[in-house]
């Protein structure tokens, strides 16, 4: 049902470090999912490990068990995104 009206192709949603409330929002939400998109859906809990039988070390955010240091503010200001950054402001 959702992904019908949802104009993306998925080929694998890995959740990583999700919250305990998650799985019992899951479970009510999984009733519309189609089985294909469930299947390509992994729970890694918190094991960090498993991230890199999907992509590799250089390729993982630092927070996620990788070694990709990633700004993610400076990602938006080259996109031409204005958020108020508190470091910024600070310095």
């Amino acid at each position: 049902m959702i992904q019908d009206n949802v104009p993306i192709r998925v080929a694998g949603i890995r959740i990583l470090h999700q919250p305990w409330y998650f799985t019992a929002i899951y479970s009510v939400v999984s009733i519309f999912i189609s089985t294909k998109l469930k299947s390509r859906m992994t729970f890694l809990g918190n094991d960090e490990t498993k991230m890199r039988e999907y992509a590799s070390v250089e390729n993982i955010p630092t927070d996620c068990g990788g070694s990709l240091e990633w700004d993610h503010l400076a990602w938006l200001k080259t996109r031409g995104v204005e958020i108020g950054d508190k470091r910024a402001e600070e310095s």
